[in-house]
């Protein structure tokens, strides 16, 4: 075998790391874990105790400044992060260390770094004995025998604690010490403080921390100008309720109330003064400081504020409010609609004898309230309203009996049951809403009872003047109406020989169509009822209605229908002759009143004749003023438009005289058809007067009037027209001709009517004078009558008178 052969038989002779070396390596792997053991244990404990102090911190300071308290939410998320804070460490520090293998290499680099002396002898010592185990080696035997009798000669010497740098570790206590000392002297010097803290920590308990003051709220009162008595929610303190709410109408004004406990040991002092502070809903903050309200008063010191922010609130405001230590809040003040009445229905039920189930006149209905309501009198109402909110109740203040009434509400509906109507009702409702806001202004009713007035009559008598014959028929007509039916109608009739007798109407229609026939009455009565003619004896007719009205109201002792009564109709009664007397004075008056009219008709028809071109040529029959001076100062186109505006105001002169005497000759054929009528109801045998005024005096002056307002009215209104024209063109010619023949045929028609007007006067000159005749026969004929009495009376005298001398 060679030399070569006999060194690698050498090399490859088993080595191990000498038993000196190996217990210096496993003394300091011991001490490694041991020093990474206290270093994650000091670390624990140092967060532990940080993160004590840390959320006592979080959790009282804020107290100290008037907040509250941390969240159970706030403090279980910090108890989360200090928890995950621990598992962190312990798991960074310890266990992601304390079990990682720690090879001999690794101790032996260390012990190496730390000394020096050993020169790589250690090293190279632990991985020959690694080499050898992986069957790798490949050094010289004599240089590693060499490296390992260094390295346990340098072992002897080394001390293994020296390996670690003590400087970290030692900090680490001593801040772990020092924190754990200040949570034990808290416990020990605040053990009541320690044990709020450590439940509040990590038990998550709800125990509050003690506070020097206390305050508390008592409420809010909205500030009312004219509060009103009996309204218990005006004035009122109102309380947030569980949400920490207030609610107030938009643009009230409020005041806020609070209180601070003030105890004589001095246990809870009030604070020198509180603050409020607020925030809108676009982010505007700001505080205002709150007023001292006098001196301590049972236990308590009052403290309010007004103005801003809480006057004229228009929005949401959320108010903290905090004095000394503590803090009341956050209390969210909402702004709301005020309560008023959107709609009113008036739920009528009207009197018993108005209703008519036929014609469903006056059956029960709704009526919607407008501002002002007139019913009629006894009618019963329920008043509903609607609300644009939730009401609680409402508020009704009567003011005529000056009292206060509070109705329920379902809903947004309230409801009010009236007496039945008999007076004015002037209500004032204010409404209270779920939330306690009254009616900032209140919502007026106002019902007007319309009095159940008397039937209306309106009759007439057709064809009776103010004298009637004993034998008169007379005709009544007319209309009776009354709001609600008329339930009875008669007329009354006043004799100067009998008692009132009362002729019952049947026809309840409302029309009056009767004749009062005295003829048939004498013949029909058992007593013989006459109408004595002569000696002022006077008939008196008047046209009576009942209603069906059946309600006591005022101071009435009983009901009773309403009277309507018409006119009364006094007839002097006069003998057939003496009422033929009356007519002829009344034909003598309407001739004169004929005549009147015939001459203002003339002077119609020369206003026509003065409306012709040739005016100013025919100066006789101009007036003064007409012509134009010669020598004057006016041009001749000047003239010309003057003469037009003339002959246009004669013709509008004229219209208006037509349109005036058309009616008077309408109401004198009308006068002279009353004398016709007059003497068929008085029964007067006088066929041939009749006859007379019907064909030769009525009707011809009805076809004089129907001329007047129809053919002579148009023929002057197309003169008119013409004029128009023609002053629109002055000077035409043309023009001027047509005006001067629409004239001249206006004329003719003015001339053919008044000389049917004539002939109707001369038809009533010839009558008059029979009727002046006929007067003269009547008075001769009494003169007779009277002589032959007369002589009758004288001879039977003289016949006695012969008796008596035998």
């Amino acid at each position: 075998m060679t030399d070569n052969q006999n060194a690698k038989q050498e090399t490859r002779k088993p080595f191990a790391i000498p038993p000196g070396i190996k217990r210096m390596l496993s003394r300091l792997r011991s001490q490694v874990r041991r020093y990474v053991a206290l270093q994650s244990v000091s670390a624990v404990l140092i967060w532990i105790v940080f993160t004590f102090w840390l959320v006592l911190a979080l959790d009282y300071l804020p107290v100290t400044f008037g907040f509250d308290e941390l969240s159970v939410a706030a403090r279980v998320f910090l108890l989360a992060v200090a928890g995950s804070g621990t598992v962190w460490i312990l798991w960074r520090y310890l266990l992601n260390r304390i079990f990682v293998p720690l090879s001999d290499s690794s101790m032996a680099l260390l012990l190496e770094r730390n000394n020096p002396e050993f020169g790589e002898s250690l090293i190279t010592t632990v991985d020959a004995a690694n080499a050898q185990a992986t069957q790798s080696a490949s050094c010289d035997r004599a240089m590693l025998d060499a490296a390992v009798s260094r390295a346990e000669s340098v072992s002897r010497r080394v001390e293994v604690n020296r390996a670690l740098n003590p400087a970290p570790l030692r900090r680490l206590l001593v801040i772990a010490t020092v924190l754990t000392l200040s949570v034990a002297a808290f416990a020990a010097l605040r053990l009541d403080a320690f044990r709020i803290a450590a439940g509040r920590i990590y038990g998550l308990t709800e125990t509050r921390w003690p506070r020097s003051c206390q305050l508390e709220m008592i409420g809010m009162k909205v500030q009312r100008e004219n509060p009103v008595d009996g309204i218990a929610e005006l004035g009122q303190i109102t309380m947030p309720d569980e949400d920490g709410r207030l609610f107030v109408a938009r643009g009230s004004s409020i005041t806020i109330l609070i209180r601070a406990a003030s105890d004589s040991d001095g246990v809870n002092k009030p604070p020198d003064s509180c603050t409020l502070f607020y925030y809108d809903q676009e982010g505007n903050r700001g505080r205002q400081s709150l007023k001292r309200v006098g001196v301590p008063r049972d236990g308590y010191q009052l403290y309010s504020i007004d103005g801003a922010p809480l006057d004229g609130i228009l929005d949401d405001l959320t108010v903290t409010i905090r004095g000394g230590d503590h803090r009341i809040g956050p209390y969210s003040i909402e702004v709301v609609d005020w309560p008023v009445v959107v709609s009113t229905q008036l739920d009528c039920v009207f009197p018993e004898y108005m209703v008519d189930e036929e014609s469903m006149r006056w059956t029960p209905r709704s009526i919607a309230w407008t501002g002002r309501a007139q019913l009629p009198q006894g009618t019963g109402i329920v008043l509903r309203s609607e609300s644009n909110k939730q009401l609680e109740k409402a508020y009704v203040v009567d003011g005529n009996a000056l009292t206060i009434e509070e109705v329920p509400a379902n809903g947004t509906f309230f409801e009010l049951p009236l007496a039945p109507l008999d007076e004015t009702c002037n209500f004032e409702v204010y409404l209270c809403d779920n939330q306690g806001i009254v009616s900032e202004e209140p919502y007026s009713i106002s019902i007007e009872p319309i009095a159940d007035q008397p039937p209306v009559v309106r009759t007439s008598l057709a064809g009776i003047g103010t004298a009637v014959t004993p034998d008169v028929d007379i005709p009544v007509s007319g209309s009776l109406t009354d709001d609600y039916g008329v339930a009875r109608q008669w007329i009354e009739i006043e004799t100067p020989i009998t008692n009132t007798l009362i002729e019952q109407l049947d026809n309840l229609s409302g029309i009056v169509n009767r004749n009062i026939d005295f003829r048939r009455l004498r013949q029909q009565s058992e007593a013989g009822l006459t109408l004595p003619a002569g000696d002022g004896n006077q008939l008196k007719i008047t046209v009576m209605a009942a209603d069906a009205y059946d309600l006591e109201s005022g101071e009435a002792e009983g009901a009773g229908p309403n009277i309507g009564v018409g006119d009364e109709y006094v007839l002097d009664i006069v003998s057939p002759g003496e009422l033929l007397k009356i007519l002829e004075r009344l034909e003598v008056g309407q001739r004169r009143r004929l005549e009147q009219i015939y001459s203002e008709l003339l002077d119609a028809r020369d206003y026509l004749v003065r409306s012709r071109s040739t005016l100013s040529q025919n100066t006789e029959a101009a007036e003064p003023g007409d012509v134009t001076r010669a020598g004057g100062s006016s041009s001749v186109e000047e003239n010309e438009i003057r003469d037009e505006e003339l002959r246009l105001l004669f013709v509008r002169r004229t219209l208006v005289q037509i349109d005036k005497s058309a009616q008077e000759v309408n109401g004198v054929a009308d006068s002279f058809e009353h004398i016709r009528l007059q003497l068929i109801n008085n029964r007067i045998d006088s066929e041939d007067r009749k006859s007379r005024l019907q064909n030769e005096i009525v009707e011809p002056l009805r076809a004089v009037g129907t001329g007047l307002s129809s053919e002579l009215r148009e023929s002057v209104a197309d003169v008119e027209l013409a004029l128009q024209e023609l002053q629109r063109l002055p000077g035409n010619e043309t023009l001027s001709v047509n005006a001067d023949n629409q004239a001249d045929l206006a004329i003719e028609e003015a001339d053919r009517l008044l000389a049917d007007i004539d002939s109707i006067l001369s038809i009533l000159v010839k009558y008059e004078t029979q009727n002046e005749l006929l007067d003269i026969v009547r008075r001769m004929i009494a003169t007779q009558e009277e002589l032959n009495a007369r002589t009758e009376k004288e001879r039977k005298r003289q016949q006695f008178r012969g008796l008596l001398d035998d």
